[in-house]
């Protein structure tokens, strides 16, 4: 994710005082370590000279979570201080372990945590009931925060987390129903993120469409033979989407550029075209 956000498979690492709060405040490290972590100072490291750190303080293929933490916090931290790549403040995510720390804000997709009550499948009549019941309030609390993403208030936010508690402390009697309430009530931050900053949408369901196509390929291929044929899988699949999203002829543009006529704009043009307001 850290790669993607500032557009380089070269990660650097930060350490010093902002790494160790990090470390102390979300991972477990013993003494000894973060000693060795105290003593590195102020140090910025590639990828290449952190591994040889690492491999001489653990060995190699050794302490696997210990290593991974240490990385984790001081490319966080390298990301948040660098200047080169704009700092991204809010992501809008499933409930995947790489998104966490990244950001200042961290919004839950609303459509995907309601996939975890499409997964239910009670034979019971009275299970069927209280299901088909807390998902009719499941989705009538998200239209009402889309109502207050359309014209947030003070006092409509305050009732909101009322009713986010009062909703998520619901008890049915239905075991694996109540499971999945109580799951998503400990993520009441993320799920209420709107309610700090009404510009972070309450789901991400555009982007995972997208990425479906590549899925559902994945499912029927297995895999690519090569890197080279993953690589070529990756650019046709995201020119196809491109264009299909721009109502560009993909047929036609990759014609045209196998032929070398360049008589359709680029893709690159049409998308900081289709970006730019109107009159601008």
């Amino acid at each position: 994710m850290l790669e993607v956000l500032q557009n380089t498979v070269d990660l650097q690492f930060q350490f010093g005082s902002a790494t160790l709060n990090l470390l102390d405040r979300e991972f477990t490290v013993p003494e000894k370590w973060r000693a060795e972590l105290e003593s590195l100072g102020s140090r910025q490291m590639d990828r290449s000279s952190l591994e040889t750190l690492l491999d001489q303080w653990f060995g190699k293929g050794k302490n696997k979570q210990l290593r991974k933490a240490i990385q984790d916090a001081s490319a966080i931290v390298y990301y948040h201080g660098q200047t080169n790549v704009p700092v991204v403040e809010s992501l809008v995510c499933d409930d995947a372990g790489q998104f966490k720390l990244l950001t200042e804000n961290l919004g839950a997709c609303w459509i995907h945590a309601g996939r975890h009550f499409e997964k239910l499948s009670p034979v019971v009549p009275g299970h069927q009931a209280l299901l088909d019941s807390f998902v009719t309030r499941y989705w009538r609390f998200y239209r009402s925060l889309q109502d207050y993403r359309a014209g947030p208030r003070s006092d409509a936010a305050s009732r909101l987390r009322d009713e986010y508690d009062e909703l998520f402390s619901t008890r049915t009697g239905y075991d694996q129903l109540d499971k999945r309430i109580a799951t998503i009530a400990d993520k009441r931050s993320e799920m209420l993120a709107v309610l700090v900053d009404a510009s972070i949408p309450l789901h991400n369901n555009a982007s995972e469409l997208q990425a479906r196509v590549s899925a559902r390929r994945r499912d029927v291929s297995l895999h690519s033979r090569s890197a080279r044929g993953a690589r070529a899988m990756d650019i046709f699949t995201t020119i196809v989407q491109t264009s299909r999203l721009l109502g560009v002829s993909s047929y036609q543009y990759i014609r045209d550029r196998l032929v070398g006529a360049e008589a359709v704009t680029s893709l690159a043009s049409q998308i900081q075209a289709a970006a730019t307001p109107a009159g601008c």
